[in-house]
């Protein structure tokens, strides 16, 4: 795969009680999961894996050995549940892209790598290498913002796992509910510029370079969702991804599918605290 735009939507993180539980609700909604691949620090992700992004379930899978983030995860499963837990912007350069938000104020923190093995479909092992740079989270926010460089995108972007029952194509689109969203859309305009920013009465869209972020006040998620989200229990939290798919039909026909007028929700009661918003684009 050729090099994605930097700073658009690389992937989600949700943190999920059991992984296989997760991947298996996953595939009943018509998504092929990545099988399961282990961090070295106590936790394991399983990829529902997309053109050019992806959702990660994580999972804790070694409880006396968490290291590095480990405990993090665990302590917000324990606390929270499952659920949305990390926005991951793509990045090309990790080095340059950490001068970068330090130039536009955004005080990141030091560049992590990491790895993890792959078992390839064609029944080789590869290792996926990733450098992540974290940034500091706006007031209220519980979950993580980071940018994320995948050094060996054949490790990711496996075709085999990018074929979808469901016809699902692309991540679009997040919707994250802000309690206050100019704090939060203040935040974003930093990392994008506000040019990149388009305003509405109790929402906002940033356009990254490839995907959107949708900040909803508390009744544009009512608006655009009704009770299909997740409570709105903290102050900031991302309640739903908007996924391109080719076939509303068969999205409609999957369990717990609400159909709509051009689109068809699957609420995030079912899908570990995620709305899946499904559309034809």
């Amino acid at each position: 795969m050729s090099s994605l735009p930097s700073l658009g939507l690389d992937h989600l993180v949700v943190l999920v009680d059991n992984l296989d539980s997760a991947a298996a609700t996953y595939e009943a909604f018509g998504f092929t999961v990545a099988p399961e691949m282990r961090h070295p620090f106590g936790t394991a992700n399983r990829l529902v894996t997309l053109d050019g992004n992806f959702i990660e379930l994580v999972g804790v899978v070694d409880p006396d050995h968490l290291t590095g983030p480990g405990p993090l995860i665990a302590d917000r499963l324990a606390t929270a549940g499952s659920g949305p837990f990390g926005v991951a912007i793509i990045s090309n350069d990790a080095a340059t892209d950490h001068e970068l938000l330090q130039d536009r104020g955004l005080n990141p923190g030091a560049i992590g790598d990491g790895k993890r093995e792959v078992p390839h479909p064609n029944g080789t092992t590869i290792e996926a290498r990733f450098s992540t740079i974290l940034l500091p989270n706006p007031p209220g926010v519980p979950f993580i913002w980071f940018l994320a460089q995948q050094h060996v995108p054949e490790a990711v972007w496996i075709s085999e796992w990018q074929s979808h029952r469901n016809g699902a194509a692309v991540m679009t689109a997040i919707q994250v509910y802000a309690e206050d969203p100019n704090s939060l859309l203040s935040f974003l305009t930093r990392l994008y510029g506000a040019k990149a920013a388009q305003e509405s009465p109790g929402s906002a869209t940033v356009t990254t370079p490839r995907g959107r972020i949708e900040v909803l006040s508390k009744q544009a998620v009512r608006d655009r969702f009704g009770d299909m989200v997740a409570p709105l229990t903290e102050q900031t939290q991302v309640v739903g991804a908007t996924i391109a798919t080719s076939s509303l039909s068969i999205v409609g026909a999957l369990p717990h599918a609400q159909k709509e007028t051009g689109r068809v929700i699957i609420p995030a009661q079912f899908a570990y605290g995620l709305a899946l918003e499904f559309i034809v684009d």
